[in-house]
């Protein structure tokens, strides 16, 4: 059910930037927006990783759940955060 609904939205919408929170409902949007170039990219917590990716006029980016990764003020997740983000949007 929520893909249906995300894909409704998504394709009405078109945002310059998605942010997914777990690998369940990154891949699951990934799916839903076509997303290409898909880059894994560690933040900065063991082997963790979060998702880059192109969309239709903007990006997907996908980051590990921040309840268990509290990687957002996290001085070693800072480059990783960087390249999921691009500065632009930090």
């Amino acid at each position: 059910f929520g893909r249906e609904l995300w894909r409704d939205v998504l394709m009405q919408v078109r945002p310059r930037l998605v942010i997914g929170m777990g690998r369940e409902v990154s891949a699951s949007l990934s799916s839903v927006m076509n997303a290409r170039n898909v880059k894994n990219v560690r933040v900065g917590w063991g082997a963790v990783t979060g998702l880059r990716a192109e969309t239709d006029g903007g990006f997907l980016v996908g980051l590990p759940h921040l309840s268990r990764f509290a990687i957002m003020k996290r001085p070693q997740s800072q480059p990783g955060l960087r390249a999921l983000f691009g500065d632009q949007w930090l």
